[in-house]
């Protein structure tokens, strides 16, 4: 995978699925301080991001929207995939996941599931989750959903909504 640095912000708004990463992105994705606002991502299994194993850093993410049917995984980077992956100064604001008809769903605003890893001066303020038809497992955070084995230093959550009304087990 390539490194990547942001030299200005950008506005997802009506763009379509061509802006996800849907493989591992094991390279360095700088956004140099700069901001990714409008995002509305419709898909079953992948945020922005599907699976990170490089880092991500100096990034402000504001309108994020994900909509989770049939999927397992829901948050601006769907997955850490090991302990050399790390998210460092990354700021959400106004994010939402809705989530629905799935068995078992790992959701966080930041990341959906962490296996590893490193999170590091990051916050996400109002955030809301919400299921809008059954899922029979879940698993919510503000920042990671689901996670083993990372590390999560000087970070912060405030003003997250949770409305998790049809879930068979929390």
């Amino acid at each position: 995978t390539e490194n990547y640095k942001l030299m200005e912000d950008l506005n997802f708004k009506n763009e379509g699925r061509d802006i996800l990463i849907t493989n591992t992105y094991t390279g360095v994705l700088d956004g140099g301080n700069h901001t990714i606002t409008n995002l509305n991502i419709q898909d079953g299994n992948t945020g922005l991001i599907k699976s990170l194993s490089g880092s991500l850093k100096n990034i402000s993410i504001t309108n994020y929207q994900q909509i989770v049917y049939n999927g397992n995984y829901a948050g601006i980077i769907s997955v850490i995939s090991n302990r050399k992956a790390e998210i460092n100064n990354v700021h959400v604001k106004n994010a939402k996941l809705e989530l629905g008809n799935s068995v078992e769903v790992s959701a966080g605003i930041l990341v959906g599931k962490s296996v590893g890893g490193k999170i590091q001066n990051c916050s996400v303020t109002y955030g809301e989750i919400i299921t809008t038809s059954e899922v029979k497992n879940i698993v919510v955070g503000g920042i990671i959903g689901n996670s083993s084995d990372t590390v999560i230093r000087n970070s912060f959550v405030s003003d997250i909504n949770l409305q998790i009304t049809k879930a068979t087990k929390t």
